[in-house]
């Protein structure tokens, strides 16, 4: 009956750490395998200062807890790679695209029937830069297109636009690869403290800058980002990550299925 009854103990110890340990709050692990807790709303999303930062707690020289910034990874995804976010924009991935893998960022690629060139697939890519206005970035990136047009006659048909795309003031600069029969597709998004930048690879004519717009815009949002930043203070509550947690670059974070 004793022996039993120790048996039975231990399996409920044993249990009992197992839960706790499932129970865990947001983690995030950096490269070197040092260990973060990410704040996160009721909701179980991570909070995010302007500029996309995540914000982690720690225990100061005080043993007080306080809040600090934390670079965001460049992207998580959930395990069926259906949905994915960087500091700055979730997405619902569209039908006939899915995720790369084999980036540390953002890159969407077409598994349909997109290009009739064997070798080519069209791509999405979503990034982002701190603390340069929407003017900078776009003429950041006008100057490299006009360098590379200098070279040759390879970049044809520059054309510059501007749009709304993801309820946002988006400039545009869309210009034609000949040895490639592609076109390129810059977005610099208009943003509080992230600027955001889209580029798309179209091959074959498969999508134009109406229907590209139309796309981005039906499957992804801005996060909507405070415009202040996050004090050293005690930090709420958190939320438990769920049992289906998919861990993707350094992070573990629980985006619903």
């Amino acid at each position: 009956m004793k022996k039993s009854f120790i048996i039975i103990s231990v399996l409920i110890l044993a249990l009992s750490i197992f839960f706790t340990a499932c129970g865990k709050s947001n983690i995030i692990v950096n490269n070197y395998g040092d260990t973060h807790v990410a704040v996160t709303d009721d909701d179980g999303n991570i909070l995010q200062d302007a500029w996309g930062n995540a914000i982690i707690e720690e225990t100061d020289e005080n043993g007080c807890k306080i809040t600090k910034q934390y670079q965001f990874p460049e992207k998580i995804t959930n395990k069926r790679n259906t949905k994915i976010e960087n500091a700055v924009v979730k997405i619902n991935v569209p039908k006939n695209w899915k995720v790369e893998e084999n980036t540390s960022f953002i890159r969407l690629v077409h598994n349909g029937d997109c290009s009739k060139t064997s070798s080519s697939t069209c791509q999405i890519e979503v990034g982002y830069q701190n603390n340069l206005t929407l003017q900078e970035v776009y003429n950041n990136y006008m100057v490299s297109v006009v360098k590379l047009a200098s070279l040759g006659n390879d970049i044809k048909n520059i054309k510059e636009d501007e749009v709304t795309l993801m309820g946002k003031n988006a400039k545009v600069i869309s210009y034609s690869v000949e040895s490639s029969n592609s076109d390129i597709y810059y977005f610099a998004i208009e943003n509080v403290g992230a600027m955001i930048e889209i580029k798309a690879y179209i091959f074959d004519d498969c999508y134009t800058l109406d229907s590209i717009t139309e796309l981005i815009s039906s499957c992804a949002t801005v996060k909507e980002l405070p415009t202040f930043s996050f004090a050293t203070e005690p930090t709420q509550k958190f939320t438990q990550v769920g049992e289906n947690t998919t861990t993707t670059e350094n992070i573990e974070s629980e985006i619903e299925n």
